[in-house]
């Protein structure tokens, strides 16, 4: 860290070796275009990768003010399915107001870049491009209700344009609110929190076809409960309740009820910070059918996802820090009609190594 007059300067530089199994998220069973069952190895793009990873940023800080600005470059590059490589910018100018020593105001505005080829047939929303770009702008409000209270207000809007292909352009406008709110106490292992986030997302889409136009929109709204348990000093439970809804005016095409429940374990001292997730999600969607390969109707189309997600970060000194990522995926679906690889059942996983180094 540097600093000159009132501007302080850092950088960071990340790289990470790592092994990623089903890239596009595809089924191990599928009727290609050409008519052929392709199965097993042949269905999955697998590959060994290696990620870079920079980010720059400036910060000035006077009286009650803070105003920083951050760059954020990265790529990916796979060895064996070089097509999948992609990279990403991201940047974002943020501003802080400090009005009282528990409340502060956060404004910020950012804008993202990701330059990536092929569709994304995971169509857990959409059958979208997996490149494009994504700008907005959003104000966060902390403030405490009483002593023990940890409250955020954040009002969002954003746009997202996704990459063109030969048949359709599309992309959404959206408005966001989201509401924090959490009570903190002592006891002899720690801090116990406790309380509810409430979301609500609003997002109106722009398609465009050969066939022509249409616009249709996306109300999500969300509610989650947590307790966080401290077991011991450096040990901490987690347990987290989430209700989502979904409300397509495009005759209720996406419309869905979910609901997640989710565990998070997390050890921390002063050189070792690890993190441990899972969850189940179970989701019904309203409209979409499931079929089977004799295109039989078998139910409203549901999905049940479990995951696993795994950070452990050790701290060599304040320059380096070596960690392990480790995410897995198993979505499994109703609709089991191999003449399709959308809707479908799934497996994911993504591991890797990597280093740190702060300048």
């Amino acid at each position: 860290m540097f600093c000159s007059a009132q501007i302080e300067t850092s950088a960071t530089i990340e790289t990470n070796t790592g092994f990623e199994h089903n890239i596009f998220k595809f089924p191990n069973t599928y009727v290609d275009s050409n008519g052929n069952t392709i199965t097993g190895s042949d269905a999955l793009a697998s590959s060994f990768y290696q990620r870079f990873y920079a980010r720059l940023a400036a910060k000035r800080t006077w009286r009650k003010s803070e105003l920083s600005l951050s760059f954020s470059p990265q790529a990916r590059v796979y060895y064996s399915e070089s097509d999948a490589s992609y990279s990403e910018f991201f940047t974002k100018l943020q501003y802080d107001y400090y009005f009282a020593t528990n409340t502060k105001l956060k404004t910020a505005i950012w804008y993202r870049l990701k330059d990536r080829e092929g569709l994304n047939a995971d169509a857990s929303d959409l059958a979208f491009p997996l490149g494009y770009n994504h700008y907005g702008l959003y104000s966060n409000l902390d403030f405490r209700l009483h002593k023990n209270n940890r409250s955020q207000l954040r009002l969002s809007v954003n746009s997202k344009n996704y990459d063109a292909t030969q048949t359709s352009e599309l992309s959404y406008n959206a408005i966001a609110g989201k509401y924090v709110f959490k009570n903190i106490f002592k006891r002899r292992m720690g801090y116990h929190h406790y309380g509810f986030e409430l979301n609500y997302n609003n997002k109106t889409f722009t398609r465009a076809q050969n066939s022509g136009s249409d616009n249709f929109t996306w109300q999500d709204a969300s509610i989650q409960l947590f307790y966080k348990y401290p077991v011991s000093k450096p040990i901490d439970i987690k347990a987290m309740l989430t209700y989502k809804i979904r409300k397509d005016n495009n005759d209720d095409a996406f419309s869905f009820k979910q609901i997640s429940p989710a565990l998070n374990l997390r050890y921390n001292t002063k050189s070792w910070d690890a993190n441990f997730t899972t969850s189940y999600t179970l989701r019904n969607y309203e409209t979409i059918e499931a079929t089977n390969s004799n295109d039989e109707f078998l139910g409203e189309l549901e999905y049940k996802y479990i995951q696993f997600n795994l950070t452990i970060e050790k701290e060599i000194n304040d320059k380096w820090t070596v960690f392990l990522n480790g995410n897995f995926t198993n979505r499994n679906s109703n609709r089991t009609n191999i003449n399709s690889v959308f809707f479908r059942s799934y497996d994911y996983s993504d591991l890797s190594l990597g280093l740190t180094f702060r300048f």
